[in-house]
């Protein structure tokens, strides 16, 4: 399958050298008009060609009859540039080959061009590789130029810094796929990702991860007194652990961003313009060998003698509207190329929970919970409904929270969700709850409520119970002491291994008296939902230990579900 690339990157023609302070020539600064910086054919999977660019895909393809790199699992470079090579009088395409190059730093002032190389070399993934090659994941840590990379659909997620929950989920997803493919590399005794995907079937190997971060330094600024540090340090263990998985990180910032423990782990460096010629040292730069000025995109590599190089643009038109519109039309492009490739060999999501949901839309996001399965909310990176088996979790869940939390909302979604996948349900509702609007519908075997005894609990109960699924709202209404505490009890313990349990609300003030009876056999399951949690304190209810940022202000029915095998 073949396209036309819909994002070029241009380059000037040649003109003049300009000196610098130390004699030598440069890239010209002013260029009187811009053309295509690559061939429009394009190559195999949508890449397009230059002979002579060093590239192994362009290089194999340029011989007759020579067999396809890509399908032994080789990937071509992507192109970030031009760069000058004044030994040679001559402007060569710059590029970086992430299959085998370390992680890249690269340094700027604002205005320099930091976020035009990201969202390049994003575009550049797209044009050159599918979705099932190489996934793409951003930190946006500044004004969201990295968001509109979002369509494209190499790129699972791009996470701005006001979304601390997300950015965790994140990084979980990126923590444990390495340490997934190291376990999986050792036992195929392998030492990296490339290895990997020479030896497997194309179906078997592995991605390249690609992490994009833009303005580490306002990402440090943000996090860094955040659970003492913990979000910053994570980034650090996928920088240190993740280059022998096929995980690249691309960080991008001040000139702090090559300084420090972070910065020994940049192999590669580009400079762009700072805001003094003593910065430049970071790419091995005397500053007395610094240009006075540098336009916006002209930088500096890193490398035995260090290289002037000029990032391209996706459009010729320099405006940032151009360069999103440049973006939105290579998405559209690979979203028509890749649309054949299944959505299990694309990048993993890391959706954004919504403020608010309806139950009609909260099913729709499936999948359906089946026989013996219930669900009380939706979440996970893909969002879509969380499913619990009461067999699973040892018969018994616990909704907690404050007041107006939606502890009654949850259990009504709960029972609803039980009632589709064929269980019987008997409500308990002591006040006011959503619960008594079940009563009458089909499984429902009764609703009760605080005046009930138990003989009328035992006699909806007594033809299948280790089948049906007690529902408990304002257990602290109720008590240990009430005549039905009892009878969930015992329930509880009939419904061992079977399809039936319970599941009970209470409030989280009120939880810490209830230290004894259903609530306190409830807990011991360490399953549940905690709603609003105020602290990270309210974890210890359900023995779960939470970020110590956990307390903020959160959406009405936001929460936590805690499961002990997760």
């Amino acid at each position: 399958m073949t396209a036309t690339p819909a994002a070029r990157l241009r380059r000037r023609p040649p003109a003049e050298p300009v000196p610098s302070r130390t004699g030598g020539s440069r890239l010209p600064s002013a260029p009187r008009e811009r053309r295509p910086l690559l061939a429009a054919q394009a190559g195999p999977g949508g890449g397009q060609e230059e002979p002579g660019d060093g590239a192994r895909g362009a290089e194999g393809a340029g011989r007759a009859g020579a067999a396809d790199p890509r399908a032994r699992g080789l990937l071509p470079p992507l192109v970030l540039g031009l760069e000058d090579c004044p030994g040679e009088q001559a402007q060569k395409v710059m590029t970086w080959d992430y299959t085998c190059a370390g992680h890249l730093g690269v340094a700027g002032s604002a205005g320099s061009g930091r976020s035009t190389l990201l969202r390049g070399i994003a575009a550049e993934v797209a044009r050159t590789t599918s979705p099932e090659e190489v996934h793409v994941y951003g930190i946006d840590a500044g004004t969201g130029a990295l968001l509109p990379c979002t369509r494209l659909p190499h790129v699972g997620a791009v996470v701005t810094r006001d979304q601390p929950e997300r950015l965790r989920r994140l990084l979980d997803l990126l923590g444990r796929e390495v340490t997934r493919r190291q376990q999986l590399l050792a036992l195929d005794g392998l030492a990296s990702v490339a290895e990997q995907r020479l030896a497997a079937g194309p179906q078997e190997r592995l991605p390249y991860l690609l992490l994009l971060i833009d303005r580490w330094d306002s990402y440090v600024a943000s996090f860094e007194s955040v659970d003492g540090g913990a979000l910053v340090e994570r980034v650090e263990l996928l920088l240190r652990e993740g280059g022998a998985v096929g995980l690249h990180v691309v960080m991008a910032g001040d000139q702090t961003v090559c300084r420090g423990r972070m910065g020994m782990m940049l192999e590669d460096r580009l400079a762009l313009r700072l805001p003094a010629a003593e910065n430049y040292d970071m790419v091995g730069m005397r500053p007395r060998d610094v240009p006075v000025s540098m336009p916006s995109g002209r930088a500096f590599r890193a490398g035995a003698r260090p290289r002037e190089v000029q990032v391209g643009l996706l459009d010729a038109s320099p405006a940032g509207t151009a360069q999103v519109a440049a973006v939105h039309a290579l998405a559209r492009q690979a979203g028509r190329q890749w649309s054949q490739v299944p959505r299990s060999r694309c990048p993993r999501h890391v959706d954004e929970l919504p403020v608010a949901i309806s139950l009609t839309q909260a099913l729709a996001l499936g999948p359906p919970p089946g026989r013996g399965s219930f669900c009380l909310a939706v979440g996970g990176d893909d969002l879509g409904l969380l499913p619990l088996r009461m067999e699973e979790v040892g018969n018994g869940v616990l909704v907690t929270g404050p007041r107006r939390s939606g502890r009654s909302t949850a259990l009504y979604v709960g029972a609803l969700t039980a009632l589709d996948a064929g269980a019987q349900v008997v409500a308990v509702a002591p006040g006011r709850s959503p619960l008594r609007c079940l009563q009458g519908r089909p499984g429902v075997l009764g609703v009760l409520g605080e005046d009930a005894v138990a003989a009328d609990l035992l006699g909806l109960i007594r033809h299948a119970p280790s089948e049906v699924l007690l529902v408990v709202d304002d257990f602290e209404f109720l008590g240990p002491d009430h005549k039905l505490a009892p009878v969930l009890e015992k329930h509880l313990k009939t419904c061992r291994d079977a399809p039936g349990g319970v599941l009970v609300s209470c409030g989280v003030d009120e939880i810490q008296g209830l230290y004894r009876g259903l609530v306190g056999q409830v807990r011991k399951n360490r399953t549940g939902l905690l709603l609003a949690p105020r602290s990270a304190d309210d974890g210890s209810y359900l023995s779960a230990r939470l970020p110590r940022s956990v307390g903020a202000p959160v959406p009405m029915g936001r929460g936590i579900l805690v499961t002990a095998h997760r």
